[in-house]
């Protein structure tokens, strides 16, 4: 199941999302969490594939493994840019194995 889920138009190829802890506003790299910097933008972007009918979803990367408070804002862009607006944003509790609303069996939805 996904942690994270959107709903949209089918066939959308470019969606990817930003994770950020709000508690210091470092981003999600791939590996870790760092401070914004402006080169390394296209690292901040995980995959988010449509998972049926307009709706696209992922689950927190495995890598997040701490209990943190997090931003998750989805793009559509193919090439991500600094200048990118996000199209839909949120703020998720995760455990770090879950979502802390996970015992409703819900993704979140942004």
């Amino acid at each position: 199941m996904a942690d994270v889920e959107y709903n949209s138009t089918t066939g959308r190829t470019n969606l990817h999302l930003r994770f950020s802890d709000v508690s210091d506003n470092t981003f999600w790299n791939g590996s870790s969490f760092e401070a914004w910097q402006d080169g390394n933008v296209a690292t901040y972007a995980v995959a988010f594939p449509e998972i049926g009918g307009g709706k696209y979803g992922t689950s927190v990367p495995a890598g997040i493994t701490a209990p943190r408070t997090l931003s998750v804002a989805v793009f559509d862009n193919a090439s991500p840019a600094i200048t990118d607006v996000p199209e839909g944003d949120g703020i998720i509790d995760w455990l770090g194995d879950r979502l802390q609303n996970r015992t409703t069996g819900k993704p979140t939805m942004l």
